[in-house]
């Protein structure tokens, strides 16, 4: 799932789904149920998987598996904010922090709390916003965890880019770049987000040296960002090659329930 091979990906899910099931190992069953959830939300069914992670979340506290619980709570919640549902997503995280924290569970909590600064951003809560990304970082850089430092640094542009303060924004964009590494999701949204705030900017070349870097890699939930991006840049007259038009990045983003791009797109 990580590197990208969805079908591949399934197949394994499948496999280890059906041997759970065989031995009766209800916790095994909501761990891979966790996984699907994760590749459906990966391969940019939003709708789907705002489903999918309610499930497993409930699964996993019907088994007792608190700990389990947290990741497809907290992670239906960030999915909410992308599906334009904003408030809804808000209260998820918020259950799913206080969950990882009742448990001492640092490694949960720095994931709620970057999932609840987007979720604090998308409701103009920004210093909040900023407060919760502050603080992920700080979890995630104590722990070593350079993904949850990568994605805490982009709440903070989030924000920041949400506050006009564009320069510090940029930064924190380039700052998770550097951190994402390997992982093509978080590098995509990266390119994605510095884009948006380099044609803020008015540095309009380069931000299309950004747009077409984020399409060229990442998942499919990646790429609506990508996309928003693009467009925004060719209602500037400058195209990036690859992108399609705006009527049918607007049409994936509304059939796959990205709501909030839509929005944007639909503005454009």
């Amino acid at each position: 799932m990580n590197s990208d091979r969805s079908s591949r990906a399934e197949q394994r899910f499948s496999e280890a789904l059906r041997l759970f099931e065989q031995v009766g190992n209800s916790r095994g069953v909501a761990d891979v149920l966790d996984g699907m959830a994760m590749r459906q939300f990966m391969d940019g069914d939003v709708t789907g998987a705002i489903v999918a992670f309610d499930r497993v979340a409930a699964l996993a506290l019907d088994v007792g598996d608190l700990l389990r619980a947290v990741v497809p709570r907290s992670t239906g919640g960030h999915a909410l904010v992308f599906a334009g549902r904003a408030l809804e997503g808000l209260h998820r995280t918020e259950e799913a922090l206080d969950l990882a924290r009742s448990l001492g569970h640092a490694d949960g909590e720095a994931f709620a709390l970057w999932h609840r600064s987007e979720a604090l951003t998308a409701v103009g809560r920004l210093d909040e916003a900023l407060d919760d990304a502050g603080a992920a970082r700080a979890i995630a850089e104590r722990l070593g965890h350079r993904g949850w430092t990568a994605t805490a640094v982009r709440a903070q542009g989030l924000a920041l880019r949400a506050g006009a303060d564009l320069a510090h924004a940029e930064d924190a964009f380039r700052t998770s770049l550097v951190l994402s590494g390997q992982v093509r999701l978080f590098a995509s949204w990266a390119h994605a987000q510095l884009a948006m705030v380099l044609i803020d900017r008015g540095a309009l070349d380069e931000a299309g040296t950004q747009a077409a870097a984020a399409l060229a890699e990442g998942p499919a939930l990646a790429h609506f960002e990508a996309r928003l991006a693009a467009c925004r840049l060719a209602a500037r007259g400058h195209a990036v090659a690859g992108a399609p038009d705006l009527s049918a990045a607007l049409a994936t983003a509304a059939t796959s329930g990205h709501g909030s791009s839509a929005a944007e797109l639909a503005l454009l």
